[in-house]
């Protein structure tokens, strides 16, 4: 046995070799240590193919012969390749060479770089390396960023502002669970939408339906802002500070400061009731309005006379039952 040469097919792009007259009846391996394909052309015109990571071998004469390689393939993607080199090694005919050729050289089982992959996989796995290493990266052509990026930690990016992403989870049925196009938003098969500034679009229920508190749009034009029994609808700012009320036990509003209108405002507001003639507290100090209610009796509706301006004295002109208003501005 003999060694011809070594080479490195990653310095030139093609070279020649003799094969020696000690060889001319025997048989000559190639060891591919690279990840370079080449090509050979013998000396009386044939051709072969030795494949990147793979051992061949040739049967002679060759007999002082040369022949000549050239790169066909770079195998790109791979990262840092751990040899790139050719050993090219004779045998006398009555050689034993042992193994089975073409056979592969197992070198490079770890892709430490990104790699372009031109062939179905059934798993993908990326296990134990720093935090924020890419496992998916795509970029379109012409764009400067990547419209696709996943990381191990679990962030995933998709979309540019040439090309926008869109993200569609399909659920029971033909429509979608979740899907976000162009900054809109639609969950639950398109019960609930966002048009991308900030409003959301929904029909049905915010809440515990079973349990009552909840805001209600599922029927008709109408929507309804529910409590749980005994509880109370407050409207609060932001810092937590309640500025109305609203009693389940008897539906009245109370406001903790006043209720400002288009013009002017309203500061006190108090609903009282009286029989006939009576003095009453109208629960408004100093009322500039007062309004009174029409009262029935004997099924004929009469009309409470009398006015009350800073007093609490209400006159009527029978024993009636009566209700009034009072507000301050």
């Amino acid at each position: 046995m003999q060694i011809v040469t070594i080479f490195d097919p990653a310095i030139t792009t093609s070279d020649t070799f003799v094969v020696p007259q000690s060889s001319a009846n025997g048989k000559m391996v190639v060891y591919n240590e690279s990840n370079i394909s080449l090509t050979f052309m013998f000396q009386n015109g044939n051709t072969a193919y030795v494949p990147a990571w793979t051992a061949v071998l040739f049967h002679g004469p060759f007999g002082n012969v040369n022949v000549t390689w050239q790169q066909q393939t770079i195998l790109s993607g791979g990262g840092q390749a751990p040899l790139t080199q050719v050993v090219i090694e004779t045998y006398d005919c009555n050689e034993s060479l042992p193994g089975t050729y073409p056979a592969a050289l197992v070198r490079q089982t770890n892709i430490g770089n990104s790699l372009n992959v031109s062939t179905s996989v059934t798993s993908l796995a990326n296990d134990g390396n720093p935090t924020g290493t890419s496992i998916v990266e795509a970029t379109v052509a012409g764009d400067a960023s990547s419209a696709v990026t996943l990381s191990n930690n679990g962030v995933m990016t998709l979309g540019t502002t040439t090309n926008t992403g869109s993200l569609s989870i399909k659920g029971a049925g033909a429509g979608n669970a979740l899907a976000i196009t162009q900054g809109k938003t639609s969950l639950d098969n398109g019960a609930i939408l966002t048009d991308g500034s900030g409003n959301i679009l929904w029909h049905g229920q915010l809440g515990t339906a079973s349990a009552g508190d909840r805001i209600d749009a599922s029927t008709g034009n109408d929507t309804y802002i529910k409590c749980l029994a005994a509880g109370n609808i407050n409207f609060q700012t932001p810092g937590g500070s309640t500025v109305a009320q609203i009693l389940s036990s008897n539906g009245q509003l109370t406001l903790v400061h006043s209720l400002t209108l288009p013009v002017g405002s309203i500061g006190q507001l108090s609903r009282f009731t009286g029989t006939g003639n009576a003095t009453v507290a109208t629960g408004v100090t100093n009322p500039t309005t007062i309004s009174f209610d029409p009262c029935t009796t004997s099924g004929s509706t009469q009309t409470i006379g009398g006015t009350i301006a800073t007093s609490s004295v209400v006159t009527t002109g029978a024993g009636l039952a009566w209700s009034a208003t009072a507000w301050h501005l």
